[in-house]
């Protein structure tokens, strides 16, 4: 399912999710014009043509009462085991 993090969100109900027919080709060609020295994700794009990278449109409606947390700030930059 597209959407099923925001469902499991708890905070959207969604109405409609779907991958865009197609769009791929589009976000190749933006890429290209936006940022031609990204070969990494240039490559990625013309190799998996359109399978699991895409454009995702999504209609939902926020629930009513659901309270949103703040979001992150800062994230340490220092990894520990």
């Amino acid at each position: 399912m597209v959407a099923a993090h925001w469902v499991r969100s708890g905070v959207l109900e969604v109405m409609h999710a779907d991958s865009m027919p197609d769009a791929w080709p589009l976000w190749l060609e933006w890429q290209r014009a936006v940022a031609p020295q990204n070969r990494a994700e240039i490559e990625a794009l013309e190799q998996n043509r359109g399978e699991w990278l895409t454009y995702v449109r999504a209609i939902t409606r926020r629930r009513v009462g659901v309270r949103i947390e703040e979001p992150i700030k800062s994230i340490r930059t220092r990894y520990q085991q």
